[in-house]
């Protein structure tokens, strides 16, 4: 079954026309990629439409908003504990506020949401060009905080 968010068979890729770049390896494996998908998933939080495992839109609840964040730890815990901390911190962050963090500082260096997410998101055709846009205007106005990891 094809994940929700990453890569070019995900059912959000099949459905709005846009994906979360796997990167280096499986599932959750840096910081920047959680960020990526967290941002995703308030972005549909902050719509009220997601994309469920059949392709289907379907409302966006606090609830399943909930679910999809804390899964993100369990992915992350797959990879290393250190990443497991941040990530979970990270998702304390995003169901509180209900936004993503504008920076999320790790050891020394910063992490600004905005080009990590616009690093991350990728099109994969005109539809999903729009939606990416709409997410990275959503993210200019209402990332607000910040993280320290």
């Amino acid at each position: 079954m094809p994940p929700i968010y990453v890569g070019k068979n995900s059912h959000y890729a099949n459905r709005f026309g846009l994906y979360v770049a796997r990167g280096r390896g499986k599932g959750v494996s840096s910081l920047g990629k959680a960020l990526a998908i967290a941002a995703l998933v308030c972005f549909d939080y902050h719509r009220k439409k997601t994309v469920n495992h059949r392709d289907r839109v379907v409302r966006m609840s606090r609830k399943l908003f909930e679910k999809r964040l804390n899964f993100l730890v369990l992915l992350a815990a797959k990879h290393s504990e250190r990443l497991e901390r941040s990530v979970s911190r990270l998702v304390e962050f995003c169901e509180r506020h209900r936004h993503p963090p504008s920076k999320v500082i790790e050891s020394r260096r910063a992490l600004r949401t905005y080009h990590v997410v616009a690093r991350y998101l990728r099109a994969v055709n005109e539809r999903g060009e729009e939606v990416r846009r709409e997410v990275l205007r959503w993210l200019e106005k209402s990332a607000r905080g910040v993280v320290r990891v």
